[in-house]
């Protein structure tokens, strides 16, 4: 699905001038939000790459690029001439919704224009002050930050919130239904059905966004901001060695950041322990750049006990061309939410000439779980976990803005499926967006891994009395968007009816009523299915699963 994504995207680099060519002929690993060359510049980005080594106490950066102006580095006040190292950080990754509002009001005061892609990290500097882990920031916000930490601009950085998550009104509202045609022998034909069981039922939230689009943000808001701590803090951890002006360490060896990321983090969060924070460069890898970012810490977030959090971020980056890199970031929370529950999530990325792919995997434990995590940091389903886990995957083309993107999620380790959302934005215009969003049920996640994110049937009666979960295969809800005039993407078209017994269709069944939270008296209004046949859909041809980074 050819979709030119401009403005906003799930893990992409935008605008896309503003992301290193994946070719190499721009020769670095650029992360600006914006066209101008020179903010380029100043992200740390350059021609070719500019590792930084120490031999003897001295700094020197390695042949391929001159590095970015950080004299006005900030941390606590203070201010140093350290050089970032366009190798040493995934430049570009940032996890944020392709659906998100683009006049989203959570943008720092200011930055309307960078969110929306049309202007560079300088003047995303001046807007900003500092960073924050909150949920709902625009994929540019969070590239803008990132960048500015890298390369030592400004460290401050408020964790914000470990736990996050909402439903919205228009998806799986709960319903309650009088007469079930599927009710056996002696079973209450009355009752309600559970909330999240419903899928898109109805075609906009409150605020007019569709219904697609509100929930997908929603899914990936929850997961994104768990993210962002791995990635703002080992990007701390670098933008404090450039303030205090430490080069990246050689080959086997390494620097403990520890006390400088605890002053950085103490200055704006009380109550946060940081336990380590060290970053080593490992042998290098053929012809690439290998380096291991640890952080430990805890911070008190009004529980009974203060999160606990351990992070790992393993990244090698081609020496000739920075911008071609791959790696992965795993990171576990412990003592999470009013049940003290752990959550780990696992994200693997690359970024070469094919593209951006990138592949979240997470999950909720029980407190005191083993660790998720195979030896190289990917997610191990074989641990049981409990209360939730989800997959979100996109690919990504560079030079076009084409994405396709997954995500995949699970109530449950004993469901018998996932529930799933395909989807594909274009952007023809930086301001102007369409779409397709496609939602049904999938593999599950089990001890054979995460679900697999295709779409195999859609399940209408999930939760009600006779329900049977084969469905109706290869048919799901499908949904097209557009942005208006304020940048919220608002539905066009709507294929999404359905009513929820076995055969999704009430029309031969008058006694069947049923009352959602926006109906105050009971409807038999017969609905009729009005869902897409995946296989001769147009939007869903065009659509292609992402490829493992």
């Amino acid at each position: 699905m050819h979709h030119r994504l401009r403005a906003l995207s799930l893990f992409a680099c935008l605008p896309l001038s503003a992301c290193a060519d994946a070719s190499g002929s721009d020769g670095g690993g650029d992360a600006t939000a914006g066209d101008d060359a020179n903010a380029d510049a100043d992200a740390g980005s350059g021609g070719g790459t500019s590792d930084v080594t120490t031999s003897g106490g001295a700094t020197t950066a390695d042949a391929g690029g001159s590095g970015p102006d950080v004299g006005a580095g900030s941390s606590g006040g203070e201010t140093g001439g350290g050089t970032p190292s366009a190798g040493a950080f995934p430049q570009g990754l940032a996890v944020a919704s392709p659906t998100a509002s683009l006049g989203m009001p959570a943008l720092p005061p200011g930055t309307t224009a960078i969110a929306r892609g049309h202007d560079g990290l300088a003047a995303a500097r001046e807007a900003m002050a500092g960073a924050s882990l909150m949920p709902g920031k625009p994929y540019a916000v969070k590239q803008a930050e990132l960048a500015a930490m890298v390369a030592g601009l400004d460290c401050d950085l408020v964790l914000g919130p470990v736990a996050y998550g909402f439903n919205p009104m228009c998806y799986g509202p709960w319903l309650d239904y009088q007469n079930h045609p599927d009710a056996p022998m002696g079973m209450a034909t009355d009752g309600q059905l559970p909330s999240g069981d419903l899928g898109l039922w109805i075609e906009s939230d409150p605020g007019g966004q569709a219904c697609a689009s509100v929930k997908l943000n929603a899914l990936v808001d929850e997961v994104a901001l768990k993210v962002d701590w791995g990635l703002y803090l080992a990007a701390n951890l670098q933008c404090t060695m450039v303030v205090d002006g430490v080069a990246m360490p050689d080959p086997g060896a390494e620097v403990d950041a520890t006390a400088a990321v605890a002053a950085s983090l103490g200055a704006s969060n009380p109550g946060v322990t940081v336990g380590r924070a060290v970053v080593a460069r490992q042998d290098d890898d053929a012809g690439r750049s290998v380096y291991r970012y640890e952080i430990e810490l805890s911070v008190d977030q009004g529980g009974p006990t203060p999160v606990a959090m351990t992070s790992t971020m393993v990244h090698s980056a081609d020496l000739v061309d920075a911008a071609d890199y791959r790696g992965r970031v795993w990171s576990r929370f412990d003592h999470t939410g009013p049940a003290d529950e752990s959550y780990a999530y696992s994200l693997a990325y690359a970024q070469d000439a094919t593209g951006l792919r990138y592949d979240l995997q997470g999950a909720s434990y029980a407190a005191g779980a083993a660790d998720p995590f195979d030896a190289d940091g990917a997610m191990d389903f074989g641990v049981a976990f409990q209360g939730g886990a989800t997959r979100a995957a996109v690919a990504l083309d560079p030079s076009t803005g084409s994405a396709d993107l997954v995500f995949a999620w699970q109530a449950g380790m004993f469901d018998g499926a996932a529930r799933v959302f395909n989807v594909g934005i274009d952007f023809d215009a930086p301001d102007h967006g369409v779409g397709c969003g496609f939602f049904g049920f999938g593999p599950p996640f089990d001890a054979g891994g995460a679900s697999a994110g295709s779409i195999d049937t859609f399940i209408c009666n999930w939760a009600g009395p006779g329900n049977q979960h084969a469905g109706e295969i290869g048919w799901a809800q499908k949904q097209c968007m557009e942005t208006d005039a304020s940048g919220l993407f608002v539905a066009t078209e709507s294929r999404i009816a359905y009513a929820p017994v076995n055969d999704c269709d009430s029309t031969a069944d008058p006694a069947f009523a049923y009352r959602d939270p926006t109906q105050m008296a009971y409807s038999n209004a017969p609905i009729a299915r009005d869902l897409v046949e995946l296989a001769s859909d147009p939007d869903y041809g065009a659509w292609a699963p992402p490829a493992a980074p």
